[in-house]
């Protein structure tokens, strides 16, 4: 095992900033690795990288302070959705990340990393950490580091939705904020609108003093469709999107179940099966819409087929089986001579 320690200034709060933990990507502890025919996985270990990879690395950690950590990855690509897991939990699965989290480029040769990924609260003692990308083309980190973190709330909060990302417009998201303060401060939520590049306020939250993480909810209702980058402002600084990791968050027109008699023409899919849509992981999956009444559906995902009828209202639904965690997959529903395809289907933490 290589662990590199390096001296650090004493922190006055909180906690005793002593050492930055640093691995190699190929000096994990466990790994469940496959490679396409064409990598040459002996380069790739000669090169220190983990470029073609497809599975995770699993890293056992020594954590000698109590206390908030940052951590930066370095050789995967930032907008690569990926999944971290700690000591099992999942911290975030099948996400991606934010330019705005990488390091300038003269930073990035220097430090061998490439940018920010999130900020984590860790117990002293010995933790498991484990980096995974099932889709394709694969890759994972070649180096990391956990930095304990400094004084500054922007590198002590984590924020997570605990609702549906995908709501009506006027609609609300849950988050869950955890942060530890060495002050009463202010945290801004913002809104980033990615199709018009337009930023909006939510809510404004109040972080109280506390060396302890305190975890508050937060109703942020989202204005109108679009898809919204989530980052916050803390006395009036902006934070990077990794420092929060809430991520992205979707405000569209949920189809309605309709009680009226409207004839029902043609084969349609529920409007949360788009290209690229997430589905839960180990748990059985529904899938539903709209086709003529008494038409038979057809429904395939992975090596799974469904059938069913649409009702007298036109409604027809199917649950898969659970699916482990993967992709992508190809959803494929099929009536008389009709036929939808969403690609690039995932199966994740939603």
């Amino acid at each position: 095992m290589l662990m590199t320690c390096l001296c650090l200034s004493m922190s006055a709060y909180g906690q005793s900033s002593t050492q930055i933990i640093e691995r190699n990507g190929w000096d994990y502890d466990r790994a469940s690795l496959e490679w396409p025919q064409w990598v040459d996985v002996q380069k790739e270990k000669k090169q220190g990288a983990l470029r073609g990879s497809i599975g995770y690395t699993e890293f056992d950690v020594q954590i000698p302070t109590t206390g908030w950590y940052e951590l930066w990855e370095g050789g995967v690509p930032v907008e690569w959705s990926r999944s971290l897991y700690v000591d099992g939990k999942p911290m975030f699965v099948e996400t991606i990340g934010s330019p705005d989290d990488v390091l300038p480029l003269a930073e990035r040769r220097k430090q061998k990393l490439d940018f920010k990924e999130i900020n984590l609260f860790l117990e002293a003692g010995k933790h498991t950490l484990r980096f995974e990308r099932l889709g394709f083309p694969g890759v994972l980190p070649s180096k990391w580091q956990l930095r304990p973190s400094s004084e500054s709330v922007s590198h002590r909060i984590l924020g997570q939705v605990v609702s549906p990302r995908i709501v009506n417009p006027g609609q609300s998201v849950t988050l869950e904020i955890t942060s530890s303060s060495p002050k009463q401060t202010n945290c801004q939520i913002i809104l980033h609108e990615i199709i018009t590049g337009q930023s909006v306020n939510g809510p404004e939250v109040e972080l109280k003093t506390s060396e302890q993480p305190v975890t508050q909810k937060v109703e942020v209702q989202l204005p109108k469709s679009g898809l919204y980058l989530v980052t916050a402002l803390i006395d009036g600084k902006k934070l990077r999107p990794a420092d929060m990791k809430i991520g992205y968050v979707m405000a569209t027109t949920l189809e309605k179940e309709k009680d009226d008699q409207t004839t029902i023409t043609k084969l349609s899919l529920n409007g949360l099966f788009t290209d690229g849509v997430v589905l839960q992981r180990d748990k059985p999956l529904p899938i539903w819409g709209l086709a003529p009444t008494g038409q038979t559906v057809t429904v395939t995902l992975a090596d799974q087929s469904q059938t069913t009828t649409a009702n007298e209202q036109g409604h027809w639904k199917v649950t898969f089986k659970p699916l482990s965690a993967g992709g992508p997959h190809t959803l494929v529903a099929t009536c008389d001579t009709q036929k939808i395809t969403r690609k690039d289907v995932l199966v994740g933490e939603v």
